[in-house]
């Protein structure tokens, strides 16, 4: 909607500056993980904490700690609701974490956000920006992911990062206080309300399309069960990642007749 109401043909995006000026939660989550496994307080207690957390403050490479914070859809409905599901072997993640996979070092945040870079932003974000723009004959150009920039700033020391008061994005902030001091305003997320639309507006399509009348994919889903699922949602708020996750791979199953 905002790419077919402007007229400039090309725009510059802010897209980057999370992922290389910590604008996310899990960023301070793994800063403060790293803080604490300085102390080595766990390490005589062994691994086999219940906590997620605590879990992580026993890993050792960056990759796996990009893994452990980006299991999204990761729910003990979902061995119900897909047939035949198996996870994916970390090893065979090498294919996916292309140029960043050979970073298996300490799992310190600027070498977690390297992995993010070559996975989720390139092939997420960017992907996606650059197909609603170019849909409207737009040209988008994103700043925060110079060259120089993403250098001299990624791989800086976590302190810097956030500051002593753990701000998120501190250095951007720091960078821009003057320009800013008089027009800063709060900012809220830009996330798709789909959790309580799945409740209201979309609880009956959500059924119809999660139905054998809509597509029979029992080979791959038992659909009783996603159902089930989406009903229980609509009472009690549960995972709503996986139920939207179900209803595109329906979608998706139809319309390439699997």
């Amino acid at each position: 909607i905002l790419s077919e109401n402007i007229d400039e043909k090309v725009l510059f995006s802010g897209d980057g500056g999370d992922e290389i000026f910590t604008g996310y939660d899990k960023y301070r989550s793994i800063y403060l993980l790293n803080l604490l496994s300085k102390f080595n307080i766990f390490s005589n207690l062994g691994t086999n904490f219940k906590n997620k957390n605590l879990k992580r403050l026993s890993i050792k490479t960056s990759r796996d700690m990009f893994l452990s914070f980006s299991e999204q859809n990761m729910s003990k409905n979902q061995d119900y609701v897909y047939k035949n599901y198996q996870t994916v072997d970390t090893n065979d993640l090498d294919k996916v974490l292309n140029h960043s996979k050979s970073i298996t070092n300490e799992p310190r945040l600027a070498n977690v956000m390297l992995h993010e870079i070559d996975t989720w932003l390139q092939n997420d974000i960017l992907l996606r920006n650059d197909k609603i723009y170019a849909n409207s004959g737009i040209e988008v150009r994103v700043p925060f992911l110079d060259k120089n920039i993403i250098e001299k700033y990624l791989m800086i020391n976590e302190f810097h990062k956030y500051g002593p008061f753990f701000k998120y994005k501190n250095l951007l902030k720091k960078f821009f206080s003057k320009e800013t001091k008089h027009s800063m305003k709060s900012k809220s997320g830009f996330n798709s309300p789909f959790a309580s639309w799945l409740r209201v507006e979309l609880f009956r399509f959500a059924n119809e399309i999660l139905d054998k009348n809509y597509y029979d994919s029992s080979e791959f889903l038992n659909l009783n069960e996603c159902k089930n699922l989406l009903k229980q949602h609509k009472n009690n708020y549960i995972n709503p990642f996986l139920i939207w996750s179900l209803i595109t791979l329906q979608v998706f199953l139809k319309k390439n007749k699997f």
